[in-house]
């Protein structure tokens, strides 16, 4: 009874005058899951402009199945990048920077400059010393948040990093 189903549905897939929304009725009502999702596979080939690229087929008891490539690993995180981009790969927890100038802007939150040229601003109300050529640290904290601190103190604050 099965092997009525997919010749059947099939050629109803392929059918010029069928609809998409009809095709996809069609394989809904294929019993077997397998044959379901191939169903819907032979669908998708069909309205999709590209193909997609799949490695060799691996042979599983009766039926064959297509297994897609895995991508690449992603790249690692580097220290230039800390904060302004999404991570990808292995991340960072913590960068040490060298403070090259502070600039008080609006509401008395800091505007922060470092030796390498990068810029981050204070996102909370916090008052936190700091002067040229201190040494500080960035790390990740929660919900995508970055908090700045000393070694010599016990205390930190969030800051945002705008260049």
């Amino acid at each position: 009874m099965r092997k009525i189903w997919i010749p059947a549905v099939l050629l109803m897939s392929s059918s010029a005058f069928a609809g998409v929304e009809q095709d996809l009725q069609n394989c809904s009502t294929v019993q077997d899951k397998l044959d379901r999702l191939i169903c819907y596979d032979n669908l998708a080939a069909g309205v999709s402009p590209a193909a997609p690229t799949v490695s060799p087929v691996q042979s599983f008891g009766k039926k064959d199945v297509a297994v897609t490539p895995v991508s690449a690993p992603a790249k690692a995180q580097t220290s230039d990048s800390f904060g302004i981009t999404k991570p990808t790969g292995k991340q960072l927890e913590q960068v040490e920077l060298t403070v090259s100038k502070v600039k008080k802007g609006t509401y008395g939150n800091m505007m922060i400059t470092f030796a390498n040229g990068q810029v981050w601003k204070q996102t909370d109300n916090k008052r936190f010393k700091l002067k040229s050529d201190q040494a500080v640290f960035i790390k990740k904290g929660a919900f995508g948040s970055f908090l700045l601190g000393t070694q010599s103190r016990n205390t930190t604050i969030r800051v945002k990093r705008v260049k």
